[in-house]
């Protein structure tokens, strides 16, 4: 979690989304588990009695940030659209004479699948299982565009693989009742 999303250099600059309780709450988990010997085999770590307040530090901040994410439902929601979206794409990735784009193919990519809009902060509930598949689904198949090699936006939207994500995010965009 700290590598990947690259959680621990977003708190270490001090912009994170989460607000400074739950930032702390990372830098206390991080502190904890780093007081683990994780040499040892699977089942050793986890019964250390120093796992316990690890899983309860976690769930804690793991309830706080889908709270949040509810409440950038509307963010993230957008960030999808934007990958279902012809018109959203035009608009957002190719401004207007002398106007400075307020996305690009990379921000869209970036946001939903790691940054401030990521689609795993929303509560999908009971279906949580199925729609998490479809929104891996819909990552791998936005991921072939290789949005860090830059290229002029025009070029992500003619893409040949633009079709099939633009219906896979269709596709999530009505499981999750968005229209």
């Amino acid at each position: 979690m700290f590598e990947d999303s690259c959680l621990l250099d977003a708190l270490d600059s001090g912009e994170t989304e989460f607000g400074a309780e739950v930032d702390q709450m990372f830098r206390d988990l991080d502190a904890l588990l780093m007081e683990i010997d994780d040499g040892r085999p699977e089942e050793k770590v986890i019964a250390d009695p120093k796992m316990a307040k690890v899983r309860e530090l976690a769930s804690e901040a793991l309830r706080r940030v889908i709270a949040k994410g509810s409440k950038n439902a509307s963010r993230i929601t957008g960030r999808l659209l934007e990958w279902r979206d012809e018109e959203r794409q035009r608009r957002l990735w190719l401004p207007a004479r002398d106007a400075t784009p307020t996305s690009s193919p990379d921000d869209a990519y970036w946001h939903l699948f790691h940054g401030k809009d990521y689609w795993g902060y929303l509560d999908l509930g009971e279906r949580k299982r199925e729609l998490s598949e479809m929104f891996f689904e819909l990552s791998k198949l936005v991921g072939t565009l290789k949005t860090f090699n830059p290229r002029p936006p025009e070029q992500v939207i003619a893409d040949p693989m633009m079709p099939a994500i633009r219906e896979m995010s269709g596709r999530v965009a009505g499981e999750l009742g968005i229209d």
